[in-house]
């Protein structure tokens, strides 16, 4: 059987977006006394402006997203949180001055204490990076900032299936992005198995929506797998009959010019389907299935051709 490999991953977009989207549960996931020391009840300011002023003149390393954000704790007081996400999967060496620069010049342009956190998303295990300092004779400068190896929580699977944070599932997703390479197959098992265990949760509308587009954007599937996952998902959307699971449909849809229907839009992934799977689909099972235009008994005709060893044997359910 011939190996389907997976496209080039990208891992820095998804990341920008979930983090500002989910950023109280960031902060709950990954630093649990930070956020239990922060008034939650007034929200988060995201310095966008001041960050830029912070990293103009640095070089910036393509695959991070950086956020800098004014929080207030329980006492009143504020401060600012640097989080720098190093989302490519191999070291660098240069981070532990560029964390010190970062954090150097917010507290310099702006006065204010700066709590420096980073995500590494690299696969190297030994690499933890979490302090930098330089001498000159008696003068001596350092920065000791907190640290999270994205690669601790791969032999904590089950604990990730079993959590309420939003971002126990964002890394699951990463981890098996990164464990699927090559291999797009056990990919697009992963990630209808992440959504099918995103749409158990009782979580918000707008959580869910956020955490779907990261899966389904960080775990890229080649498009004759995607078809097969959105069959997949097409039929979790008709049996928990989920409103919030059309937008990242349609938003595929929008990419791919196709602005259709519900029934030409199972029609056309059907034949897809059948085609990927049993090949040419002759002209007259064609003509047979574009005549369907009830969707139940299109939703019929999909379960069908996912049980279906051969084509033989699914046009035999047209009977």
């Amino acid at each position: 059987m011939r190996r389907i490999r997976t496209p080039r991953e990208t891992f820095d977009d998804p990341w920008k977006q979930i983090v500002p989207a989910l950023f109280e549960q960031f902060v709950e996931f990954f630093t649990p006394d930070v956020w239990s020391d922060i008034d939650w009840s007034r929200p988060p300011e995201f310095l966008d402006k001041e960050l830029r002023r912070v990293a103009k003149g640095l070089r910036r390393r393509r695959v991070t997203a950086d956020f800098l954000v004014r929080v207030y704790l329980k006492d009143g007081d504020d401060f600012w949180l640097l989080a720098h996400i190093e989302l490519q999967a191999q070291k660098d060496v240069a981070l532990p001055e560029r964390m010190f620069r970062y954090n150097f010049r917010a507290f310099d342009l702006h006065g204010r204490p700066v709590y420096s956190l980073a995500l590494l998303a690299d696969g190297d295990s030994d690499w933890r990076p979490d302090h930098f300092e330089y001498k000159a004779w008696r003068t001596r400068m350092a920065l000791d900032y907190s640290t999270v190896k994205l690669l601790d929580f791969a032999n904590r699977i089950d604990q990730l299936q079993k959590s309420d944070n939003p971002f126990a599932l964002a890394v699951l997703a990463h981890l098996k992005t990164l464990e699927t390479r090559g291999d797009a197959e056990a990919r697009l098992e992963w990630k209808s198995r992440l959504v099918r265990l995103l749409y158990s949760r009782r979580w918000r509308r707008g959580q869910i929506e956020e955490l779907f587009q990261f899966i389904d954007w960080i775990m890229g599937l080649p498009d004759e797998l995607e078809e097969r996952f959105e069959l997949d998902y097409v039929e979790l959307e008709r049996s928990r009959t989920m409103a919030q699971a059309m937008p990242p449909i349609i938003r595929r849809a929008q990419e791919r010019g196709e602005r259709i229907g519900e029934r030409r839009a199972r029609r056309s992934m059907l034949l897809r389907y059948l085609e990927q799977h049993f090949g040419a689909v002759p002209d007259k099972l064609q003509t047979e299935i574009e005549a369907v235009d009830d969707l139940t008994a299109l939703d019929r005709l999909i379960d069908c051709a996912l049980a279906a060893k051969s084509l033989e044997e699914f046009t035999a359910s047209l009977s």
